[in-house]
């Protein structure tokens, strides 16, 4: 039996209770602040819904946010305002807090749950897209519900196997990413767990993973049709994506491409023949990407940025460090994902206003709880105090 069938104790309800609140709170304060609002690829969305509704085909990338569309669609046909939308982000994200609790207290105990819950519950930065109409806040939420549910599915049972499925379906539903990262997960899944007839369920959700409107699987070795996106970013050098206020960030890159007709192959050849140009600017990516890096900014969000981002990522490779000695082999599943997701973005590019680090937040919070709960454990001991305030000789 996994820890999210067992019966809570008090201190369970207290943790998950102060989580919520928290979070609410969060969220509460920023809808004051920002108000309910529509980002550039809104219309997209509800263009989508409008189409799906009429009976009309998705055109275009829209197929690659079927997910999105749908719920934009069922929450139109329902009669229901565009303010039920924000609202199922802001839940969402709620519920996203109760799991970073379970993600935390799995591995170590509740104090840690609540660390990595209010991690979770303080993040305004991922909290800030609940008010949009764009898929970023909904896809980050169920990343940590996956990740929460199969990392439980061990010894859980039948049912949080079956959530950990349809959650990871939901993520993969909402964006390209979610297919990428879903399969990994549901193919960890099936490598973790030991029971024959559960690694059946899973080999058959990796199927309809693959047969998902979302999938990119069938679309990778197909003639092109459309524009080479990941192709055009490479020669045009983006560092990261811009807009009206923020122009995009280039190097100068080799324009020669050799063209074969196939997407895949032709990025492969450009990064061959290129890499050293190609090494450089996926080099300058990932910074731009792990500290959020805009030259539009001040000089001091610049710094603040930094500092912020150092702290975290340090945190992070400390509670990597503790989890390769302890051997808690089920968290290089979190683990994978973020390696993938910086590979991701270095691959393709990054957006202008710092977004795409907040898709593997849900995946570095466990390493960073972790790593802040020992810390304190370590420092509330009472010769370590007594180390800091009377100098004593530190504790080994």
């Amino acid at each position: 039996m996994s820890i999210l069938e067992r019966k809570l104790g008090n201190k369970d309800y207290l943790y998950i209770a102060i989580l919520v609140s928290v979070t609410l709170i969060i969220n509460i304060v920023l809808l004051k602040h920002l108000g309910l609002r529509y980002g550039g690829d809104s219309p997209r969305y509800l263009d989508g819904a409008d189409q799906w509704l009429k009976g009309m085909p998705l055109s275009g990338r829209q197929y690659v946010y079927i997910g999105y569309i749908w719920l934009c669609a069922l929450n139109k046909w329902i009669g229901l305002d565009i303010f039920y939308v924000y609202l199922f982000q802001v839940s969402m994200s709620i519920l996203a807090s109760v799991a970073a609790y379970f993600l935390g207290k799995k591995y170590l105990d509740e104090k840690a749950g609540f660390v990595c819950g209010l991690i979770w519950a303080i993040s305004a930065d991922v909290h800030f897209w609940n008010f949009y109409i764009l898929t970023d806040s909904l896809y980050i939420s169920f990343v940590m519900l996956s990740l929460c549910f199969v990392l439980h599915s061990q010894k859980g049972s039948y049912l949080i196997l079956l959530l950990s499925s349809l959650s990871i379906f939901i993520m993969a539903l909402i964006r390209a990413n979610g297919f990428v990262f879903g399969l990994f997960l549901l193919i960890s899944q099936m490598i973790m767990i030991s029971c024959i007839r559960k690694k059946i369920i899973v080999a058959m959700s990796i199927i309809i993973l693959i047969l998902l409107p979302s999938s990119p699987i069938s679309s990778l070795f197909l003639p092109i049709t459309g524009q080479k996106d990941t192709l055009v970013m490479f020669i045009l050098g983006f560092m990261k994506e811009g807009q009206i206020s923020w122009p995009t960030i280039t190097m100068v890159m080799p324009e020669q491409v050799i063209e074969t007709g196939y997407a895949i192959l032709d990025i492969f050849y450009y990064i061959i023949f290129n890499f050293s140009s190609v090494a450089k600017l996926w080099a300058l990516r990932i910074f731009h990407f792990l500290f959020s890096y805009n030259p539009a900014f001040s000089t001091l969000h610049i710094i603040a940025y930094f500092l912020i981002f150092t702290v975290m990522h340090a945190g992070f490779v400390i509670g990597v460090f503790f989890v390769l000695k302890s051997g808690m082999k089920s968290l290089l599943i979190p683990l994978g994902i973020v390696i993938m997701h910086t590979l991701f973005v270095m691959i393709t590019t990054n957006d202008y206003d710092g977004r795409y680090i907040l898709y593997m937040r849900p995946a570095e919070i466990p390493f960073l709880s972790l790593a802040i709960t020992l810390f304190f454990r370590w420092i509330m001991q009472t010769e370590n105090w007594m180390w800091i305030f009377k100098g004593k000789e530190k504790i080994r």
